[in-house]
């Protein structure tokens, strides 16, 4: 499939009805995907660590409109206000959390001072950090641990985790809806482009409608979220650059356009 006819397709597919108002038109110029948990080192009061921080969106002239924050910090911790998850261990969030601040919810309320469009960057899969920073290299991640028929063995020693895995599809939707519920954003972005594959290798095609499963799932659990706080939520997913792409990592465009499963795609790494 072209990618021309592909986008055709998506821009003509029927909106799919929340029951909420819809997120009203608006310019997106620059959208920055932003790893800001790689700042969290740089030891300012919390209101100097801030301005540090958004220095670059917030320059005269700044044309940047939306920001997808990449900040989870993986599937097993939290690192927000969480009733799912125990918060993360990491010893940076765990000082800035025993002096009362909430850096997360404080990013978002900034945003929103700004008028800057705000989405939850989720990576499908992640390599695990440790708590002091750097790649944990010796202690098997609690949840990946605890659920081994998650995960594909693959380049990564501890696994990467299996979109084919129902038990997995259900755990990340759950997360997410909290997510949706407590955090004051427009949407949420699933970055399929990084850390793969999520489908076991020589099988992403023929299992490709895990992926979609997937995305319907998240979608309705959007729809349900919007409806509750009486504003839809935009669902974004970044993918191989290619068509190409797609089709080797198990990511069928065609029906997700066809079934309208996203608002937005991000085009990621080259295949």
């Amino acid at each position: 499939m072209r990618r021309s006819h592909f986008l055709q397709t998506l821009l003509a597919a029927p909106t799919l009805s929340s029951g909420a108002e819809p997120p009203p038109p608006r310019p997106r110029r620059i959208c920055v995907q932003f790893d800001a948990a790689d700042h969290r080192d740089v030891r300012l009061p919390p209101a100097q660590w801030l301005a540090y921080l958004f220095a670059f969106a917030e320059e005269p002239g700044s044309q940047i409109d939306s920001i997808f924050w990449d900040v989870s910090l993986g599937d097993t911790y939290a690192a927000y206000p969480s009733r799912l998850l125990p918060p993360s261990p990491d010893r940076y969030l765990a000082e800035w959390r025993r002096e009362g601040f909430e850096w997360i919810p404080a990013i978002l309320e900034r945003c929103r001072r700004r008028k800057i469009e705000v989405f939850w960057h989720h990576r499908f899969s992640e390599v695990d950090i440790r708590p002091e920073g750097g790649l944990e290299m010796e202690k098997l991640s609690p949840l990946k641990a605890q659920h081994p028929d998650w995960l594909i063995r693959s380049w990564w020693w501890q696994g990467l985790w299996n979109i084919a895995s129902p038990g997995l599809r259900e755990h990340k939707v759950q997360v997410l809806r909290e997510i949706a519920e407590t955090l004051d954003i427009d949407g949420i972005q699933i970055d399929f482009a990084r850390h793969i594959p999520c489908l076991p290798p020589g099988r992403q095609w023929e299992l490709r409608d895990h992926a979609s499963e997937f995305l319907r799932m998240m979608r309705r659990m959007l729809v349900d979220a919007g409806r509750r706080r009486g504003r839809s939520f935009l669902l974004a997913a970044k993918v191989p650059e290619t068509l190409r792409g797609c089709r080797e990592d198990g990511f069928d465009l065609a029906v997700w356009g066809k079934e309208n499963l996203v608002d937005l795609l991000t085009l990621g790494r080259a295949r």
